[in-house]
This record gives C-alpha cells, sequence and structure tokens, in this order.
C-alpha cells in the first residue's frame, strides 16, 4: 500500500492555512487508545482486539506554517491501493504564540517521535513513526522543536 509523500500531506493542509502561507513541514501521526482498553480486547480475541484498536485509532496529518501549527484530524481512505483523505474529522491552526509559557512535550524515541500541547478544546497528543515515509520523522522533529521553542 502506497502511503502519503509530504507533497500529498502538504497540499491536504493547504485550504488550512491563510493564501501565500506555505507549509514547511508535514507528518502524519496517529493517537492510538490506552492500553487499557487494547489489552483486555486482545485477551478475549485477537481479531476483535484489532478492529477494536483500528476503530479507537485517530489519523492526523500536521503542518508546520510559518508561525503556526496546523493540525487535520481525518478519516482514512484506501483508494486504488494508496492511502488518501477521507473524511475529514476536525481541524485547527494554532498559533505558535499561544504556546508561550504553556507545557508541550516533545520526544524522540528510537521509533516514534511524540507531540503535545495544550489547547483550549483540550490537549493535542500524537506520535508520529520513523517508518512512515522518509521524511516522516525529520519533519516531525522539526514541527516538534517549533513547538518547544515557542512555549
Amino acid at each position: 500500500m502506497a502511503k502519503f509523500d509530504e507533497d500529498a500531506m502538504r497540499a491536504a493542509l493547504s485550504p488550512l492555512v491563510p493564501e501565500g502561507t506555505a507549509i514547511t513541514y508535514a507528518a502524519y501521526g496517529v493517537r492510538q487508545p490506552s492500553l487499557w482498553v487494547i489489552l483486555p480486547a486482545f485477551a478475549v480475541a485477537i481479531l476483535p482486539g484489532v478492529i477494536l484498536t483500528q476503530m479507537l485509532t485517530k489519523h492526523y496529518l500536521v503542518g508546520l506554517a510559518g508561525d503556526r501549527v496546523v493540525v487535520m484530524q481525518f478519516k482514512p481512505r484506501m483508494a486504488k491501493m494508496t492511502m488518501a483523505v477521507g473524511e475529514v474529522k476536525d481541524s485547527f491552526v494554532q498559533p505558535l504564540s499561544e504556546m508561550q509559557g504553556k507545557p508541550v512535550t516533545a520526544s524522540t524515541g528510537k521509533i516514534f517521535t511524540n507531540l503535545g500541547f495544550p489547547r483550549p478544546e483540550g490537549a493535542f497528543f500524537a506520535k508520529f513513526h520513523r517508518a512512515f515515509s522518509k521524511t516522516n520523522r525529520p519533519s516531525a522533529m522539526a514541527i516538534a522543536e517549533a513547538v518547544q521553542a515557542a512555549a
């Protein structure tokens, strides 16, 4: 199955930013349900556990556009063996200036880059897998560095 490339991610996020603002970095991330939900589902049976985990996983495209972070939560759609943005569930633009003095979490491990920051509607958190695409890890790290620098 083909995955998003950075150009496709930028194209999906570009309607969320003002005209003339370029998205410099874009990354694909997910937020999976808690292990306290996943483990009992897998203990009952493997297939229901997989289905429940997939149903509860949130998919995000996150981009950095100048002085703001652009986030789109979407339901993926498989079309012609490629991943595409299906239904857009939520989207928001968070100015970096609003993160000043707030607790942000950003870390990079061997597999995932994690990013979290508070917002008025509730905290945002996503993890970005390094193997998703060639540019996913460096882009996620650049977005996390920008968010940390603003906090």
